[in-house]
C-alpha cells in the first residue's frame, strides 16, 4: 500500500490523525444541531448513529479501511436516542446486522427474514438477547479474509496468505499479539467452529478438474484457488459467498445471484440460494467506486 511504501514522519502522523478526529468534532457539532432541531418538531423519532467500519492509522503496519479485521476496523459506535429508548449501555456483544431488526421493531413493523438479532427489548429495559458479531469477512482490495470472536478471542484466518491470527482481547485489547503458533489446539477449535458457522453446502460427486476466483475451503480445512484437481466426495464452501465455481466442463455455477447446478451435475449445492440481482453500472459509477477503493 501507499503509506507502506512511503512512511510517515511522526509528527505527519499526529498530524494525519488530530485531521480525522477534527472532521469527528465538526461532524459531532452539526449532528447535535441537526437532532436538536429535528426531535422538536418530530418527538418520535429516533436516532441512530453508527460507523460501516474504523481507520487504521498504522497500527501494525497498514493504513485506511477494509482490508483487516482488526479491532480498530471492526468496533464501531452504535448510539441510539429517541421516543421510547432508556439511556443505558449495553454490554451484550453486538453487530450492525442486528439494526435492522432492531429499527422494525421499534417502528412496530415486520422484518424478515434477517441474520441478526432484534435488540430492541434491550433499548427499553429488557434483556438484549444472546452475544453476536461472531464473524467478519473482507475480501476488498484482493483480500480474502474472515474473522471469528470465541471470548476472549479473536481469530483471523487469511485464507488469500494461508495463515491464521489469534489473539486473546481480554489480555490484548489491541491485537498486537499474535497466540497462534502456541495455540495450536485452540486455533483448531475454532477453525472447525467457523466451519459450521459458514457451512458446507457444496458437494462434489466425480472427481474433477474444480475452477474458482474465490477460495474452496474443505470439510478438512485444506484450501483451494484457481484451477486444481479435487477428489469425489469432498464437501465444501466457497469464499467470499458470490464466488463461481467450474466442475469440468459444467458452470459456472454460483450461489449468490447466479446459476447452480442441476440434479445430474457433478456438483451439488444444498445451502440457501441467495437471490441478488445483479446491478449494471455505468463507467462513470464504476470508476467513482474505484476512487472509493469498492471496486477493482
Amino acid at each position: 500500500f501507499h503509506y507502506q511504501r512511503n512512511p510517515l514522519t511522526p509528527e505527519r502522523l499526529e498530524q494525519e490523525i488530530g485531521q480525522y478526529d477534527e472532521e469527528i468534532a465538526y461532524v459531532d457539532h452539526v449532528l447535535r444541531d441537526f437532532c436538536t432541531t429535528w426531535a422538536q418538531s418530530r418527538p418520535n423519532t429516533v436516532f441512530v448513529l453508527v460507523s460501516d467500519h474504523g481507520e487504521e492509522f498504522g497500527e501494525r503496519g497498514s493504513w485506511g479501511h477494509g482490508h483487516t479485521l482488526t479491532p480498530e476496523q471492526l468496533r464501531v459506535p452504535w448510539i441510539m436516542w429517541g421516543a421510547g429508548i432508556r439511556p443505558t449501555v449495553i454490554e451484550t456483544r453486538v453487530g450492525l446486522e442486528d439494526l435492522a431488526p432492531t429499527l422494525a421493531t421499534l417502528a412496530g413493523t415486520r422484518f424478515g427474514p434477517f441474520a441478526g438479532i432484534d435488540r430492541a427489548s434491550a433499548l427499553k429495559g429488557g434483556a438484549a438477547g444472546e452475544p453476536g458479531a461472531a464473524l467478519a469477512s473482507t475480501s476488498r482490495r484482493n483480500t480474502m479474509k474472515i474473522r471469528l470472536h470465541q471470548p476472549p478471542h479473536d481469530m483471523i484466518a487469511d485464507l488469500r496468505a494461508r495463515t491464521v491470527q489469534l489473539y486473546d482481547l481480554d489480555q490484548d485489547p489491541a491485537a498486537l499479539r499474535n497466540l497462534g503458533p502456541e495455540a495450536q489446539d485452540r486455533v483448531v477449535g475454532m477453525w472447525g467452529q467457523m466451519l459450521r458457522r459458514i457451512g458446507l453446502p457444496w458437494v462434489l460427486h466425480e472427481a474433477a478438474a474444480i475452477q474458482t476466483d474465490g477460495v474452496l475451503i474443505s470439510a478438512d480445512g485444506r484450501l483451494f484457488s484457481g484451477e486444481f484437481d479435487l477428489e469425489a466426495g469432498v464437501r465444501f464452501a466457497l469464499w467470499p459467498l458470490d464466488a463461481k465455481v467450474t466442475a469440468g466442463a459444467e458452470g459456472p455455477w454460483q450461489a449468490v445471484g447466479g446459476a447452480l447446478p442441476g440434479a445430474e451435475a457433478l456438483l451439488e449445492y444444498e445451502g440457501a440460494r441467495i437471490n441478488a440481482r445483479a446491478l449494471e453500472l455505468s463507467e462513470e459509477e464504476r470508476e467513482r467506486l474505484r476512487s472509493l477503493g469498492y471496486a477493482n
